[in-house]
């Protein structure tokens, strides 16, 4: 476990600090996966947790974060000049005013005074965290402790179903590029592949009110 802790670390996960584990946590359960037991190394292995990981936190800010519905036209200007001066954001991953749609306002005192205020928030890249965010940027990390990390063999129903699409001619399946009996398939699927099953605790560092979700109303 901690061989894969320490790649994870060393590919540089945005936020990633072990000051955060504490009681407070929500448990994610990853989908099962599918694969090659020959492919298994600890390199794999962290990169299929840190996929898990990025999409667990894009969806605790979606349900958690508070959100903030913006339109590209003055009244979306003034909504987000007063949403900056409402709140103490220290960061943010995007920029309102670059978008080509208010082209036409960039004259408009209220969109320049926006541009003003924008500039003051740090602008700090979300690797990998693609949603429209502004931020308190201490409070942005998280970390996890995983719950489980199997690889277990597949059943007669799993090996059945992975085999569907492997039909060739005459009864027989393709697996790997030859052609055998659907008894000397599922044996080779059976030595060749298993299932990968991963849950973990996601500890985070962002309250609700440290966080906005932006998106938008065409």
């Amino acid at each position: 476990m901690t061989r894969i802790n320490e790649l994870m670390e060393k590919d540089g996960i945005f936020g990633w600090d072990s000051q955060y584990f504490r009681e407070g946590y929500v448990k994610f359960v990853m989908p099962d996966y599918i694969s090659r037991r020959e492919y298994r190394t600890p390199q794999s292995t962290a990169r299929t947790i840190q996929r898990g990981i990025i999409e667990a936190v894009k969806s605790y800010i979606q349900q958690r974060a508070n959100k903030l519905t913006l339109t590209f036209d003055i009244e979306g200007v003034r909504n987000m000049l007063t949403f900056i001066c409402e709140h103490e954001y220290d960061a943010r991953n995007y920029t309102y005013t670059d978008d080509w749609s208010l082209a036409k306002l960039r004259d408009e005192s209220e969109f320049i005074k926006l541009e003003e205020e924008q500039k003051k928030i740090e602008f700090v890249g979300t690797p990998q965290i693609y949603d429209n965010l502004y931020f308190n940027k201490e409070k942005f990390r998280f970390n996890i402790k995983i719950s489980k990390m199997d690889f277990v063999d597949l059943n007669e129903r799993e090996c059945e179903a992975f085999l569907e699409n492997s039909k060739g001619y005459n009864g027989l399946y393709n697996v790997d590029g030859a052609l055998m009996s659907k008894e000397e398939a599922m044996k080779c699927i059976k030595k060749s592949y298993c299932k990968e099953k991963y849950s973990f605790k996601l500890i985070v560092g962002l309250g609700k009110n440290d966080v906005t979700y932006i998106e938008f109303e065409h």
